[in-house]
């Protein structure tokens, strides 16, 4: 006894499996977590060690995906937690090509026109700027 299901065309594939989604999402119990789709959608763009709140240590990692940057991810390595902070502008595709971490332990990027300053401490974008670039 056979039970595949021969399937004739990717749209065919897409019907059922949206329909097996469907079925799994009315009929599961309220435990069902979606945890959403299983792929790498973002990818760094610049990974800064550093000290933070209460002199624990830090990464904050730029991230990356088809909308450009999107958003620091705050890593506070010594409790193992982490938050994604947002950036405070439209980046349209664009993200940072190098970032710099000051001496006051400030973090300063620039992309998009703007002038950005991240606080590790604060967790928080302290400062962002747009600019015009006269020679464009």
């Amino acid at each position: 006894m056979n039970f595949g299901i021969i399937l004739k065309n990717e749209k065919e594939f897409q019907f059922w499996l949206i329909l097996l989604i469907l079925f799994v999402n009315l009929f599961s119990s309220e435990d069902l977590i979606d945890h959403g789709v299983a792929v790498p959608l973002s990818s760094s763009r610049g990974i800064i060690a550093t000290k933070g709140q209460d002199d624990r240590n830090v990464v904050c990692v730029f991230l990356h995906d088809i909308r450009g940057c999107y958003a620091i991810f705050h890593i506070d390595v010594d409790l193992e937690e982490s938050k994604t902070y947002n950036i405070p502008f439209p980046t349209g595709s664009d993200s940072p090509f190098a970032s710099i971490l000051s001496s006051s332990n400030k973090l300063y990027t620039h992309f998009r026109s703007h002038f950005v300053e991240f606080d590790p401490v604060k967790k928080e974008f302290t400062f962002y700027k747009k600019h015009i670039r006269p020679w464009l």
